[in-house]
């Protein structure tokens, strides 16, 4: 069987699409495995579950974060009562969340609910899975403010 340049050139296009295609659905599903987990990461941090919290931390993940260490966290006196995301940044193997935050300081005489400006929210795919912050920062990354 002779093959001709148009051949070649209709495989190449073939490869090409079917290379998009593949890194489209990988693109979609590691977004939605994202969502996923920083959902879980906020909710949990919304309702002082500060155990899910520190499981999806990369400090965790990588043997950085004591669960010790977690327990800080509660001494704040910032409630965390909604949150949002936007915008998604992805480079290397991390990605960037806008998150919108609604805080409130229960010790304060009002208790209004501030909104905060939107925080860039790191997280790294290590492992096979999407952690919360970075393990090369250093530091306890568990924080609502």
């Amino acid at each position: 069987m002779k093959f001709t340049k148009w051949s070649y050139g209709l495989a190449f296009i073939l490869v090409i699409f079917l290379g998009f295609e593949a890194f489209s659905y990988w693109s979609r599903h590691h977004e939605a495995k994202l969502i996923e987990r920083a959902t879980l990461y906020w909710s949990a941090l919304a309702s002082h579950d500060l155990l899910t919290a520190y499981h999806l931390e990369a400090e965790a993940a990588s043997g950085n974060l004591q669960p010790d260490e977690v327990e800080k966290a509660r001494e704040w006196g910032v409630r965390l009562i909604s949150f949002s995301f936007g915008e998604i940044s992805y480079y290397d193997n991390h990605a960037e969340i806008l998150v919108t935050r609604q805080l409130t300081r229960p010790d304060t005489q009002t208790g209004e609910l501030k909104m905060k400006p939107p925080i860039k929210d790191l997280w790294t795919f290590y492992n096979g899975e999407w952690y919360h912050g970075s393990p090369e920062k250093g530091g306890s990354p568990i924080r609502i403010r």
